[in-house]
């Protein structure tokens, strides 16, 4: 379950949710340019407890919607996600 908007007053996307094992994450996305958002903030995982930093880039582009979710380990940020949807 994800849930994301924008908030007029910060000037800022908003981006939170629950996976399907139980974690949970609330990011805060700005625009980019050509057409891509970067997210960024706290995923906490349900096994351990474990608190990590993710980040999410969404950009449409070529009439399609790319999704790129990672998140940090020892230093260096391990992709988790790799999507691309298109509409028929």
């Amino acid at each position: 379950m994800q849930y994301t908007g924008y908030d007029d007053l910060t000037d800022e996307y908003l981006d939170f949710g629950l996976d399907d094992r139980g974690g949970t994450w609330s990011q805060v996305g700005h625009y980019q340019g050509d057409g891509k958002i970067l997210f960024h903030g706290p995923y906490r995982a349900t096994v351990g407890g474990e608190l990590v930093h993710s980040r999410d880039t969404w950009q449409v582009k070529d009439g399609k919607l790319y999704h790129v979710g990672e998140i940090e380990r020892q230093g260096k940020y391990r992709k988790t996600d790799d999507e691309v949807c298109t509409k028929k």
